[in-house]
């Protein structure tokens, strides 16, 4: 019997958790996980983005369907959970980020469990380990957007696709596991609509799954019916788990092709750079971490290869030295040792192959073709791309570093370089945490909270439009802290959410403003991007331009990226 296995053969990688499997330690991972995440996402000020989760997600149900008709349906699902979970907890940051780091501790239990059932050890715990590092986790956890959970659902996924695809392998019916997994995809494509992305990696593997296992017969068989008959065979596999899939969330899909234009603002966006395509979906805004990991892997890999060399060199050796001056049976017995040694060696170099090729088809389409296929969409037809769409592949980054890990490298080297990137990460783990931290120093909180603390109710107050981006501008202070507001008069505001169809009101120019309107007031709140002098912003450039006003300036505030300026309106003119 040939000690080395035939490559054609589909390498048994897909193993079921047993009943010895204990479900304790993967839960309390995952709390640790979460409560780890959680530490400090308090702290940041909203964003522009989940301003718009406070605003859309504070809809009474009645007006949040006819609302998703319009505008955002691709996070339909996440609005509605979150609608109920800040009616019980509140619409604060530290309520409404919540779910998200529990979202990072599902994420770590299910790593623990897939990476059992690809290959029982040390896998699953490395790769959860390696998942909570990445950055990309460490954002998306604190983030009140549906990111985090996209990746709790691509490996909940993946872990029914692996079953589907053992139940299979063993003969039994897949009708449960077939069933599992159409819920949970169908499920998570509702949660974010580019979770889709991976029912088509899937596709890919079950159809490399089917033509590996059918190999050895597709050589005994050959001719025009033959392919025919294989390509049939191949879509009995793929079609049952993806074509119900896609019947489900055909509504979320045509909506979102309907809602295309609310992204148009990604055209504005660089993706034809390596970074932001390769790095930044897992490695976010930290260059250093990307390029330890970088650093650390090609090391890993360097000693790991070293010692298979060294390990071979000294089995031969060990199997022939001195062995010329024997007799005739022992020189017969060493040539038989070395093959043995040489023969195990090569099972052991084939089965490592064969085990990068059985999870590679796992793995590979699960990081690579939502990456492509957003980047080529974006370049060649419509905006569609932004780094933290991807969040939904980073499990599978971690999955590969962990399996580099385990084959090339020993216990301790492992832990060295889990312990090298916690260092790392550690300053953008903080630098997350920190009050402006979110896109590039929000400080929609300071700003409502300079007015809420300086205004009086019946003031009136007016926003500026950023022109540098529409992300920028400092009305979403008033979309995720609206209680700041509240009692003043928005003299701005032409026509309110949700009437507008759009999560933004339609608003107007002070330009527009009626004399009359503005005399109603006795003191106005401008606020404005950057730090310019109070008499230099438009709007009261405009005020003391109008001969029916007079006004004087009072106190000026200035926040971290975002100024509010006193009008004080002088009645009797």
């Amino acid at each position: 019997m040939s000690l080395v296995p035939e490559l054609s053969q589909t390498p048994k990688l897909f193993r079921i958790p047993g009943r010895r499997f204990r479900a304790a330690p993967a839960i309390l991972a995952a709390a640790a996980a979460a409560s780890v995440t959680y530490t400090g996402a308090w702290i940041p000020s909203y964003w522009a983005d989940e301003a718009a989760t406070v605003r859309v997600a504070g809809l009474p149900v009645a007006d949040l369907g006819p609302f998703l008709l319009h505008r955002d349906a691709v996070h339909g699902l996440y609005y509605l959970i979150l609608h109920t979970w800040g009616a019980v907890f509140g619409f604060s940051e530290a309520s409404l980020r919540a779910p998200s780091a529990l979202a990072v501790g599902v994420s770590v239990a299910g790593l623990i469990v897939l990476g059992r059932m690809l290959r029982p050890g040390a896998l699953g715990w490395l790769a959860a380990a390696l998942f909570l590092l990445l950055p990309r986790t460490g954002f998306s956890g604190i983030e009140a957007r549906s990111y985090a959970w996209t990746a709790a659902a691509a490996i909940l996924s993946t872990i029914c696709l692996v079953r589907l695809l053992r139940r299979r392998d063993e003969g039994g019916s897949a009708r449960g596991s077939t069933v599992a997994y159409v819920a949970v995809t169908s499920i998570g494509v509702w949660l974010f609509v580019y979770l889709g992305l991976l029912v088509i990696a899937h596709a890919v593997t079950i159809a490399a799954r089917s033509c590996a296992r059918n190999r050895q017969a597709r050589e005994a068989d050959r001719g025009l019916s033959a392919g025919w008959r294989r390509v049939a065979d191949v879509l009995r596999e793929v079609v049952p788990p993806t074509l119900p899939v896609l019947v489900l969330c055909s509504p979320i899909l045509a909506l979102a092709v309907i809602q295309r234009e609310q992204i148009a603002w990604l055209s504005t966006l660089d993706v034809a750079n390596v970074w932001t395509v390769l790095a930044a979906p897992w490695a976010e805004s930290s260059p250093v971490f990307a390029t330890v990991v970088a650093v650390l892997c090609t090391v890993a890999l360097v000693i790991g290869a070293v010692s298979q060399i060294r390990r071979t060199r000294g089995g031969v050796f060990r199997g022939v030295r001195g062995q010329m001056s024997e007799q005739s049976v022992r020189v017969v017995r060493a040539a038989r040792a070395t093959q043995t040694v040489r023969a195990t060696q090569t099972v052991r170099a084939t089965q490592t192959v064969a085990d990068l090729l059985g999870l590679g088809w796992l793995l590979i389409p699960w990081l690579a073709l939502p990456t492509g296929l957003l980047a080529v969409t974006h370049l060649v037809a419509t905006p569609v791309f932004t780094a933290r769409y991807l969040t939904l592949a980073t499990p599978a980054v971690a999955l590969l570093l962990a399996w580099l890990l385990v084959w090339f490298t020993g216990f301790w080297l492992r832990v060295a370089v889990v312990i090298a990137l916690a260092v790392s990460v550690a300053p953008t783990f903080v630098g997350q945490r920190t009050p402006y931290a979110k896109n590039g120093g929000s400080d929609l909180r300071e700003i409502s909270g300079v007015v809420a603390q300086h205004s009086s109710p019946g003031d009136g107050f007016y926003f500026e439009v950023s022109p540098v981006s529409s992300a920028l501008n400092p009305r979403f202070a008033y979309y995720g802290y609206p209680d700041a507001f509240r009692g003043r008069v928005d003299i701005g505001l032409r026509r309110a959410f949700p009437a507008t169809g759009e999560i933004g009101d339609d608003t107007r120019d002070m330009t527009e403003v009626p004399d009359a309107e503005v005399l109603t007031l006795r003191r106005i709140w401008v606020v404005t991007p950057g730090h310019p002098t109070c008499a230099e912003i438009p709007a009261i450039r405009d005020l003391s331009d109008r001969p029916a006003i007079q006004i004087t300036l009072g106190a000026r505030y200035e926040a971290y990226r975002t100024t509010a300026c006193e009008v004080r309106i002088v009645p009797g003119r």
